[in-house]
């Protein structure tokens, strides 16, 4: 167990703080050429069956997405041109309904929770794109709910019963 002076801690918070910012740097520089999506998809449960029914998302220029339909996820994908950087909050659920629309995937998984999928999609104009899939949960290991509080954010989070939502 290292041992350190109270005068060296200054020195050590100042080299921990350098590098998380030349991995931070890294990052981005290594999705530069990547459209960033922040998405969610929502699911009908019907027992042990998940149906996704709606794909919404925003992009890095704040323009809204929204798909709906059992192939919403499909067309999501189908919308874009270029590589692609989607982030989900527990994007370990998430991924699972994306996934079909992809090719050529690989992941890192730290147990069940996913860290990281690649592969790749099928543009809208035909052609072959990278495909990035981040878990936003892996930055910020808070439920969604707890962002307006912890980001001093005016939100909403509306309530509808998940049993209210049927293949009716």
């Amino acid at each position: 167990t290292p041992f350190f002076k109270d005068s060296d801690l200054g020195s050590i918070k100042n080299e921990i703080i350098l590098t998380r910012r030349r991995e931070a740097k890294a990052i981005k520089d290594k999705y530069k050429d990547y459209r960033k999506i922040f998405f969610d998809v929502e699911t009908i449960t019907n027992g042990e069956v998940h149906k996704v029914y709606m794909c919404d998302a925003v992009d890095d220029n704040n323009r809204v997405y929204k798909f709906d339909g059992y192939d919403c996820c499909k067309r999501f994908l189908n919308s874009f041109t270029g590589n692609l950087l989607l982030i989900a909050h527990n994007a370990s659920y998430d991924t699972n309904f994306i996934i079909p629309y992809m090719f050529g995937c690989s992941g890192i998984f730290k147990g069940t929770r996913s860290v990281g999928v690649k592969g790749y999609y099928i543009g809208k104009d035909g052609k072959k794109y990278k495909v990035c899939i981040k878990d936003s949960y892996n930055l910020i290991s808070a439920p969604l709910r707890n962002f307006g509080k912890m980001f001093n954010l005016k939100t909403h989070k509306e309530f509808m019963p998940y049993s209210l939502y049927t293949d009716d």
